[in-house]
């Protein structure tokens, strides 16, 4: 393996061993977010992470900084795997009671 590519894989590793410890928390702590598949949740987020927080930055974060951002997210997707649920008539109802918001 090229030392770039092992790099690489040591940072993606780095992202994901903060990320997934925050969501299992955060999975263990709020009854909403427990519909959530911790798996898929923490790959999407080291994604996000890896897009959005340079490595540098990363490193730097707090984890109360991290902890917040990523609560942020998991409750956007945890809102919308509640809409998942809904018929087509309640989304049209949810979506005319917050169309204009």
């Amino acid at each position: 393996m090229k030392a770039r590519e092992k790099l690489i894989g040591m940072q993606e590793d780095f992202y994901r061993v903060r990320i997934e410890k925050i969501v299992e928390q955060l999975i263990g702590e709020k009854e909403s977010f427990k519909s959530l598949n911790k798996y898929h949740t923490t790959e999407s987020l080291t994604e996000l992470m890896k897009m959005k927080i340079s490595p540098e930055n990363f490193i730097n974060i707090s984890e109360k900084e991290l902890s917040e951002k990523i609560r942020k997210v998991m409750a956007v997707k945890a809102l919308f795997s509640l809409l998942d649920d809904f018929t087509p008539e309640q989304k049209q109802i949810f979506n005319n009671a917050v169309g204009g918001r």
